[in-house]
């Protein structure tokens, strides 16, 4: 809180209250009444008295203005009108504590009451409604009003189902017979161990992966409620009908006469070949049909594809039974020529359009099996439970954008995030070969280490899946078969090696192109290379000859020599010409602690003036010092400067003096230290000198400015 940080929390907590007043020295006057009264005659120390306490009620009446802005700053202005009427901060604090302990007594009665009402069915998650009653009751205690261990004892027993009380009944009489007091705590885990126990007890004759369950047939199958397509009445199928048409006319009970009483339409030519091949009972077959939600007939399949494919599903339509009511797929889809081996569509149109709030979810695979990463293979997994077409592969991925952070739900409730999404292409086994499948809007997370391929998106592309046996197949809506995919381990899963050389193609390149290709190295060069097979993918036209190549000339470009001859001639008196340069910083400091010198040197004379100075910005006035020098021991004056465009030269204020003095400047070219080759081969010669006699006479290198200045010494008095 901000009172705390601010050493005002005793405004609040009312321990700081207002300073009271000193009392004073008083004496009696007569008014002009004639009555006496006591008036106050304070002293020194009185005064004191009051001038202290006055500091103190200032001090005091800061620190509750600041207490009472905080507390207006942070509530609604409905509960500030209610308070603003109180005096202190404390009066305030304990206004505010009082409305909001009824509120949070009116939360904690409803959550108790909630609480109390909370019931965990027969095919409950035990788990999850234990967690919930624990966070419940934690809520509670926030709010100081836990329940008591046996109150919430009590209550965890009362939310359970009724198959355990029997389980219960014995955990109580076997903790009173060992004198043991078991917790709400011991309650729970000894409860979710039964849970386990009778979760693992329960015996299943689906496959590995239900969602992903071809049927097994064998079991007892729920009796069929829907209509026939031969009589229209309900209750049977019409391989079951014993009226005329269907798969067992005139097999019905004596004196009952056929069904339907011709109620029944004559179906379609060509529609009676679907109950002559479904008229024996075989494994029931589960599809996944398109969004048209009559298409009941299924595709004209020989008996040789299908063997045992049964009528899937009645149609719920009110049409009296007539066949018309339920048309076929090749009623509503133009007949289409087979597009074995070529690029196939899938997402060819959507029926409900998608909004970017669409929920993200399986609900067949865990986070573990979703995030796990195989090297060198893409899996692709056909997942019925899967509300989006979904993908942890980038590189898979065309027209690919970015999008919101949107949650992918697993299986076990752990979310992964989708930053993308694209299109995708899948090749799909059918028979030797394999169909190139396009699907769309696959969204992309980096932590999934699979692509999950929704049949519920394939469905309404206006395509269709029929799991069969072994194998899932997948239909265009044209009933032309894209592919096969067969179910291993539970599973109906494709394995794509991954490789990022893969499906290249040998490209033909010219000389130049893989000269440019090979980052400009000789053509001879690139030549051999091809020959000998050390360049894989490319094939060299050998009719192609080589041309000029600007770029090599331009990157062997280089700045031509500078002429080291002479092109003005020697100054003819001292000053008309001088020569100046600064040099540093030194890696090590003199021990002055100076790390620079400049240096001036005259032209006629090739006298060396140098100064040993701390920063750069001292040159303009060592320049002063110079020209005051050379003005007052040689009668010169400094005519012409040549130096370097370095910021110590170029200043507004050693430009101002220059142009006031009238001397002219001299610069050289940018990066071109060799046109003020006095000053800068003046430097090369002094480091060499000073270097030279520091190692000699095994001084430390802290004494290279005394040196400098006396090999400048020795240079001023010796030819060079």
């Amino acid at each position: 809180m901000g009172c705390r940080r601010s050493g005002l929390l005793e405004h609040v907590e009312g321990s700081n209250s207002e300073p009271s007043r000193p009392r004073v020295t008083m004496k009696k006057e007569t008014g002009a009444d004639g009555k006496e009264r006591e008036v106050e005659s304070p002293t020194s120390d009185d005064e004191k008295k009051l001038e202290a306490w006055r500091e103190k009620v200032k001090v005091w009446r800061q620190g509750e203005a600041v207490v009472k802005q905080q507390i207006a700053a942070t509530i609604p202005d409905s509960l500030f009108m209610k308070i603003r009427t109180k005096g202190t901060a404390y009066q305030i604090w304990e206004a505010l504590i009082l409305e909001f302990q009824n509120k949070s007594r009116m939360v904690s009665v409803d959550l108790r009451r909630r609480l109390q009402q909370q019931r965990c069915g027969d095919k409950g998650d035990m788990r999850t409604h234990l967690a919930t009653l624990r966070t419940m009751r934690e809520d509670l205690a926030a709010m100081g009003h836990a329940p008591t261990d046996d109150d919430f004892y009590a209550i965890i027993i009362g939310s359970l189902p009724p198959s355990y009380d029997a389980y219960i009944s014995a955990l109580n009489a076997t903790s009173s017979v060992i004198g043991t007091y078991l917790s709400p705590d011991d309650l729970m885990h000894t409860i979710t161990d039964e849970h386990d126990r009778r979760s693992l007890g329960k015996s299943s004759k689906k496959e590995e992966n239900a969602a992903f369950h071809a049927g097994g047939g064998k079991g007892k199958k729920a009796p069929f409620s829907g209509k026939c397509f031969n009589c229209g009445k309900k209750g049977h199928k019409k391989p079951d009908c014993w009226a005329e048409g269907g798969g067992k006319a005139g097999q019905g009970p004596k004196g009952r006469g056929p069904e339907g009483d011709g109620k029944g339409k004559e179906l379609k030519a060509g529609k009676g070949k679907e109950s002559a091949a479904s008229a024996k009972e075989p494994e029931a077959a589960w599809m996944a049909m398109s969004a048209f939600s009559n298409h009941d007939d299924f595709f004209e399949e020989s008996e040789s594809e299908l063997p045992d494919l049964i009528q899937l599903s009645d149609s719920d339509d009110d049409s009296d039974g007539d066949p018309e009511g339920c048309p076929s797929l090749e009623e509503l889809l133009d007949e289409r020529e087979d597009l074995d081996g070529e690029e196939v569509l899938v997402d060819e149109g959507k029926v409900d359009e998608e909004t970017p709030t669409e929920a993200a979810y399986t609900t067949t695979f865990d986070a573990a099996m979703l995030s796990k990463k195989n090297e060198g293979i893409d899996i692709e997994l056909f997942d019925s439970g899967a509300s989006r077409h979904m993908s942890g592969y980038r590189h898979r991925l065309l027209n690919y954008t970015k999008i919101e952070t949107q949650p992918i739900t697993a299986a076990d409730k752990r979310t992964f995030d989708a930053i993308g999404k694209g299109d995708m292409y899948i090749d799909v086994p059918n028979g030797d070969g394999t169909s190139k499948v396009l699907i769309r809007d696959v969204l992309y997370s980096p932590s999934m280490g699979v692509t999950l391929i929704s049949i519920g998106k394939i469905t309404d592309s206006k395509s269709s899946v029929l799991f069969h046996g072994d194998s899932c197949r997948i239909y265009n809506n044209s009933r032309v078969l894209l592919g096969q995919i067969p179910k291993q381990n539970g599973l109906y899963r494709m394995f794509m090696p991954h490789s990022e050389f893969a499906a290249k193609v040998v490209e033909l390149l010219s000389i130049d192109e893989l000269h440019r290709r090979l980052g400009h190295v000789g053509y001879e060069a690139v030549r051999k290379l091809v020959e000998k097979g050390l360049v894989r993918g490319v094939e060299l036209d050998l009719e192609s000859k080589p041309s000029f190549c600007a770029s090599c000339e331009w990157g062997k470009g280089h700045r031509k020599p500078i002429q080291k001859v002479r092109e003005d001639e020697r100054a003819a008196a001292v000053g008309d010409e001088i020569h100046s340069d600064l040099w540093g910083p030194a890696p090590v400091e003199t021990i002055n602690r100076k790390e620079f010198f400049i240096s001036f040197t005259d032209d006629h004379s090739r006298y060396t003036t140098v100064y040993l100075i701390y920063k750069k910005d001292e040159a303009f006035n060592c320049y002063r010092i110079f020209e005051a020098w050379l003005g007052n021991q040689h009668k010169a004056r400094i005519k012409k400067l040549r130096t370097d465009r370095g910021g110590e030269y170029v200043s507004n204020e050693f430009t101002d003096h220059l142009r006031k003095t009238g001397t002219v400047r001299r610069l050289t070219v940018h990066d071109t230290p060799e046109y003020n080759g006095v000053s800068e081969r003046l430097n090369r010669t002094l480091m060499e000198k000073f270097r030279a006699m520091l190692h000699d006479s095994k001084l430390p290198r802290f004494l290279w400015g005394e040196a400098l200045m006396y090999s400048v010494f020795v240079k001023n008095r010796t030819w060079t």
